[in-house]
Order: structure tokens, then C-alpha cells, then sequence
């Protein structure tokens, strides 16, 4: 039998592919605690260790075939700060793994991460950047970027391998062939599990069968977990909040709000927030829109339902899902490898159809979530994002006496690195808006005194109902679509300058009431 090793192993994505292939993964390591007791409590013939692997030495692994690693992506993810991770230190653990490709000199190696890590790493590595005193270098003759859909994984997940491997060839296309399978969808997932909304066991009905949308075994719908859940139901102001984002971001370009069930699902992320960009959003049972269970995203990255995440909370169970490499990709590299050693081929992913032992669901003590009394918001008002120009709200203004936050109106102008704002008060907003046709604005202003005046709350009620400490129809999402109405229907044809002048107008003036609880707008 094959052996391999799995570095920065996480919660064993690779690991459970390469197993699923017919290997032995030997050891895993990881610096994570939850990542390596989900990875001992699933594949429990490797030994998982948890440690930090600047200090562990190579040749405590053994050798091995094949050794495969998934350094930490953070530092090179574009959602991290947009790109402007700490390239150096995302190197230094790259460079660790490398070292233990040099050291051990496995015969085949296998590197993972975000394809953005191609833009730091050359074909030859200098042996002294590995900590290693001697001239040379260590090559890396393989690099590619695969797609979790081509193997099966119901998801568009890119992720860049790089390494000593045979590269395999997708399994799965958009439309069946003689030779490959048509790619799984978000719908088949969505679809084949039961509805997690409606629970289990009620009436005293005998347990029903869920089949795994990935590897087609049944399994007792009361051993399925991480599935059954009421608060995957979206507020209304937090779909407001995901379809604006979606829809309408202010740098960002146009997202699908709900997400589509007939294709495979956008990259599952770590940090499954209920409000975010990145939220996969769908139509729910009972009406409105949900977020996916830990089970659904789990699905979503190829793992099988038996698969248990030993989180003690949800937002912790997310965060392993979404940093785990897909086991489908990594199953197909596994059986690329044997079919390059001329090894014999498994027809199937060998997969382990029962739960060997539940993980503990979170305590009930989880919560209903408390956000920060400062949440901030930011937000551009609709009709105001024009070329080279927009106009937002945001809270981050100098701290009035009295409230915990500050509401201003800021102006952008420019893009990329040559982006710059400044804040806008009220008079000085007025004088932009003095070279307008008269009549226009007068209209415009008698109808902010009548829509937007009694509208905003002070700048404290406001930001507990933001903060989620206090109940209220008017959200800071509710101000901004109330501004872009009434500055449409009356500057929907006039210039950029007018329509800008008149947005900060009525953005600032709605920051003056909030702030001070009066404004003018003689």
C-alpha cells in the first residue's frame, strides 16, 4: 500500500482523498486543535499531531511515497484586505514545507494553495531560502490551477498545486461525455439532503434514509448532523445587506442574489457569515432566504455525510469546512499518482458509509450572536456610484458627544491606488449644489424636509438598531434606498456634478439630524 504524509493537514481534506484512494496517510500535521482532533476523529488510522511545524523536523515523519501540504492561503487571499496579506510570511511557511519536500525526497509531493501563490513562487526554489547552507536549488516542475467541478466537487473552487505530480484529468464537464460525468450542482445538494429547516422525528415517524449528494450512500436520517437548524434563516435586513452587496457593491462587480442551484456553487469560504458578500444565499422553505448548513457546505466541498466536525461552535464548524482542500480534487490526484506508478486503480473512492462517532452538536449557550455596540457600515447610495465618483454613508466619523457613533456623508473620487474621500458637510454640500437649476432644487429640498427629517432616528437609536441591540424598521440600509429615491426623481437627468452635489446633500443633511437632531436646509 501507497504511503503519504499530510502537512498543514487542516481537517483532513487531502488526507480523507488520498485515503478514499487506497492510501495510508501515515501522520498528519497541524497547529490548529480543532483541525487535528477533527482529523484524528475521522481517520483514525493516522497519526494526527498537533504542532507547529517551524519546530517540528522532517525525518519525525518517516518516509513516505508521497507528501502532501496545504500551507495557509491566508496571506495571499484577495479577501484578505483586498490582496495586501503578509506576502513575506506566507512564504516563510511555504518555504517550511519545501524544506520537507528537500529532506525527505518523497517520489512524488504535492503543494496546495490559492492560485495567487503563483505570482511568489518560481520554478526553482534557492536552496538557502529553505534554510538550507549549500548552493542548489530545489525545481518544482509542476504548477496548476484545477477546478473543484472537474472532479466532482459540487463547487467552482480554483486552487493552485504545485509540486512533483501527474497532473489528472477531469472527471466531471458541464455537459456529459463518453468519458466524463455531468458536473454536480448546488441544487443536487441542496435537494438531495432533507429541507434543515423542518427538523426530524416528528409524529414518532421511523427513521428515514438522506442520500449523500456526492458519493450516493444512504445513511439514518438521525445520524446526520450539522444539518438541522432554525437560525439559517436570513433577516430581512440581512438579505437587504447580501443582495446590496451582490447586486450593487460599491468597488466590486455584479453577483447572482439568491446564488444559482444549476451549477456548482461559488467557493465555500471559511468565515460563513450570515451578512457578507461572499454568502451563499438561497430561497428558504418556509419563505425569505437562508445561508447553507454546516452539512450543506460541507457536501459543497466533497466531503461525505458521515464526516464529522468536532466544533464547538458553528461559526467554528464553518471556518473547518471552508479551509479544508476538496477530497474529490484530491482523490483524483491520488489515483493520477498510482496510475503513474503503475499501482492498480480504485474503480470508486473507497468511503466510510457510517458515523463513527457523532461530533457533540454546539452548546445552546451559542447564542444568539452579539456584534459590537461601534458595528460599523458602510454603504454607497444607489445612483451615486458613477464613473471616477460616488458618494457613501458610513459611521466612522469623528465621535459626537453623547452617541457611540458619528454619521457622515463622504465623497470618492478616483480609483485603485489614486482613491481619495473627504468628508462633506451639509454647507458645503449646499454650495456644490448652487450652480443646479433653481426650481429643481427647491422641489428636491422641500422633499427632503418631508422624507428623510422624520424618517432618521438619533445617531444613537440608529446604531443599536445596526449593532442589533434594539428593534426598528429604519436600518441604515432603509436611509440610504430612501435617499436614492428622492435624489432620482429629482436629478435623474441632470449631470454627474448635479446628481453628486444633490446626493451629498441629502446624505449629509440625514447625518445632521441623526447627529445633532436638527438640520437646515435654508
Amino acid at each position: 500500500m501507497a504511503t503519504c504524509a499530510d502537512l498543514f493537514c487542516g481537517a483532513g481534506g487531502s488526507s480523507e482523498g488520498f485515503r478514499q484512494a487506497g492510501f495510508r496517510v501515515t501522520k498528519a500535521l497541524d497547529i490548529w486543535a480543532p483541525a487535528v482532533l477533527t482529523h484524528e476523529k475521522n481517520l483514525p488510522d493516522t497519526e494526527a499531531i498537533r504542532g507547529d511545524i517551524l519546530l517540528y523536523a522532517p525525518e519525525r515523519l518517516g518516509p513516505v511515497d508521497v507528501l502532501i501540504g496545504s500551507p495557509p492561503c491566508t496571506e495571499f487571499s484577495f479577501a484578505n484586505r483586498g490582496g495586501g496579506g503578509n506576502i513575506e510570511e506566507g512564504m516563510r511557511l511555504v518555504y517550511r514545507f519545501l524544506r520537507f519536500v528537500y529532506e525527505l525526497r518523497p517520489r512524488w509531493w504535492v503543494m496546495e494553495n490559492v492560485p495567487r501563490v503563483l505570482d511568489f513562487l518560481p520554478d526553482e526554489v534557492p536552496l538557502r531560502k529553505l534554510g538550507i547552507d549549500k548552493k542548489g536549488s530545489l525545481a518544482i516542475p509542476v504548477r496548476a490551477v484545477l477546478l473543484s467541478a472537474d472532479f466532482g466537487t459540487p463547487q467552482m473552487r480554483r486552487r493552485a498545486f504545485s509540486g512533483d505530480f501527474p497532473i489528472p484529468s477531469p472527471t466531471h464537464t458541464e455537459v456529459k461525455t463518453a468519458t466524463t460525468e455531468r458536473r454536480r450542482t448546488l441544487r443536487d445538494v441542496v435537494e438531495t439532503l432533507p429541507d434543515p429547516l423542518q427538523g426530524v422525528g416528528k409524529g414518532g415517524r421511523a427513521p428515514l434514509a438522506v442520500r449523500d449528494p456526492v458519493y450516493d450512500f444512504d445513511l439514518p436520517i438521525d445520524r446526520l448532523t450539522d444539518h438541522f437548524a432554525r437560525d439559517l434563516v436570513l433577516s430581512d435586513e440581512e438579505v437587504r445587506e447580501n443582495r446590496k452587496a451582490k447586486e450593487d457593491h460599491s468597488w466590486y462587480g455584479r453577483m447572482s442574489f439568491p446564488d444559482e442551484l444549476d451549477r456548482p456553487a461559488r467557493t465555500v469560504m471559511a468565515t460563513n457569515l450570515r451578512v457578507s458578500r461572499e454568502t451563499t444565499v438561497i430561497a428558504a422553505s418556509t419563505g425569505g432566504y437562508r445561508r447553507l448548513s454546516v452539512r450543506e457546505a460541507s457536501s459543497v466541498q466533497g466531503f461525505p455525510i458521515t464526516y464529522q466536525w468536532w466544533g464547538a461552535t458553528t461559526s467554528l464548524k464553518y471556518k473547518l469546512v471552508g479551509n479544508a482542500v476538496a477530497p474529490p480534487v484530491a482523490f483524483a490526484l491520488a489515483r493520477a499518482i498510482l496510475a503513474a506508478a503503475a499501482r492498480p486503480l480504485p474503480e470508486r473512492p473507497y468511503v466510510v458509509a457510517t458515523v463513527m462517532e457523532p461530533a457533540p452538536a454546539p452548546s445552546e449557550r451559542e447564542r444568539k450572536r452579539m456584534l459590537p455596540l461601534t458595528r460599523r457600515f458602510r454603504e454607497h447610495i444607489p445612483g451615486a456610484k458613477l464613473p471616477g465618483v460616488r458618494v457613501d454613508l458610513d459611521n466612522r466619523g469623528a465621535v459626537p458627544k453623547g452617541h457611540p457613533v458619528a454619521w457622515r456623508a463622504v465623497l470618492y473620487r478616483g480609483s485603485g491606488k489614486a482613491l481619495r474621500q473627504r468628508t462633506v458637510g451639509l454647507a458645503q454640500a449646499r454650495r456644490m449644489l448652487a450652480r443646479a437649476d433653481g426650481a429643481r432644487t427647491a422641489a428636491f429640498l422641500s422633499e427632503l424636509r418631508k422624507e428623510i427629517r422624520p424618517l432618521v432616528p438619533d445617531a444613537t437609536t440608529l446604531q443599536l438598531i445596526r449593532a442589533e441591540r434594539a428593534n426598528g424598521e429604519v436600518t441604515p440600509y432603509v436611509i440610504v434606498d430612501r435617499i436614492g429615491d428622492v435624489v432620482g426623481r429629482h436629478f435623474s437627468g441632470a449631470t454627474k456634478e448635479e446628481r453628486i452635489a444633490a446626493t451629498l446633500v441629502a446624505t449629509a443633511y440625514a447625518c445632521e439630524i441623526a447627529n445633532k437632531g436638527s438640520a437646515s436646509l435654508s
